[in-house]
């Protein structure tokens, strides 16, 4: 018991702190912690779903048991804030958007309400729950720049597990999790998918699964469509399916591609040949197109910034990525 209480002690701790010092927070600390009181109030005892708003004026159907719904909540709909701004800086009229590991949608219909009727999104969402809410929320919107697919992204096409009732923490079975519930998925190559349509940017958030899903999208890669990927970059995830970071910055870094961090309060791209994994989240850059993305990027007010003359300078992104 004594356990429990220290562990739930420590849970509030942390998730207060995060909420205190997130960055879309910052002028509204008090307001935020007062949100996130009565969202803890609604996910206990009245378990209704609420409607939240993003900045590009998407709604998102925030159920109760979903932890990307808390982030919403408690993070002034930008949980991660940093990508989240290189998003909406980035991302023009037009555009076409990946968005691997989609979960509830709230990158697909941020991309959505940016890219336009003109453009269109691909989101990949394999669980049934999660999918669900996923064409929920586009449904919700009344977004026809959307396609939706029941797929896990992958170097094969086939069959796979995946296991269930871990909320954004749902993920392709490895051998450890043997013995955990599971559901049973389609698994896809980006590169049989998509076929020939020109991307201006891609995300993947597969737990651990993103170096299968860039082996899935040799093609591409070799391309450079899209020009930029935002890539969650968990090690112990992608050791757990078999990989490493290092063998994720090996497959990019010899298909041409460089290493960004971006920093939403100072708005800077930092550009690199090495990967610095102190952030969750990085951007990779196709180096032959990075002429075309800082173009489009310092038209608005963005600073890339290469090699040397980055110096020592670091994001200092504080996503507050976990929620519940």
């Amino acid at each position: 018991m004594a356990r429990r209480k220290y562990r739930l002690s420590h849970y509030v701790r942390t998730i207060l702190r995060r909420i205190w010092s997130h960055p879309a927070n910052r002028d509204r600390r008090v307001a935020a912690l007062l949100k996130a009181a009565a969202w803890q109030v609604n996910k206990r005892f009245l378990r209704i779903p609420l409607t939240a708003t993003l900045s590009g004026g998407a709604k998102v159907r925030c159920h109760p048991d979903s932890s990307a719904a808390s982030g919403l909540i408690y993070f002034n709909r930008q949980p991660e804030f940093h990508e989240m701004e290189f998003v909406g800086t980035y991302l023009r009229q037009g555009d076409h958007f990946i968005d691997g590991g989609a979960n509830i949608g709230v990158y697909t219909l941020l991309a959505a309400s940016l890219v336009g009727h003109n453009g269109g999104v691909e989101a990949f969402e394999p669980h049934p729950v999660a999918f669900s809410r996923l064409r929920e929320n586009v449904k919700l919107n009344g977004y026809m720049n959307v396609r939706l697919h029941q797929l896990a992204l992958s170097d094969q096409e086939s069959r796979a597990l995946m296991i269930t009732g871990a909320d954004v923490g749902n993920r392709l079975q490895t051998s450890i999790d043997v013995g955990r519930p599971t559901v049973e998925v389609q698994t896809c190559r980006l590169d049989s998918v998509l076929g020939n349509r020109k991307y201006s940017m891609g995300k993947l958030d597969i737990e651990g699964a993103e170096f299968r899903a860039l082996m899935g999208a040799g093609s591409l890669l070799v391309d450079a469509n899209p020009p930029v990927w935002q890539l969650e970059m968990t090690e112990h995830l992608l050791r757990k399916a078999g990989k490493s970071t290092a063998d994720v910055e090996s497959l990019l870094r010899d298909a041409g591609f460089l290493f960004g961090r971006f920093d939403g309060d100072s708005r800077e791209l930092i550009l690199d040949r090495h990967l610095h994994i102190s952030d969750r989240n990085i951007f990779a850059v196709a180096e032959s197109a990075t002429e075309w993305v800082t173009s489009r990027l310092e038209e608005a007010g963005v600073a890339v910034l290469k090699g040397s003359r980055a110096g020592n300078r670091s994001s200092s992104s504080a996503s507050g990525s976990m929620t519940a």
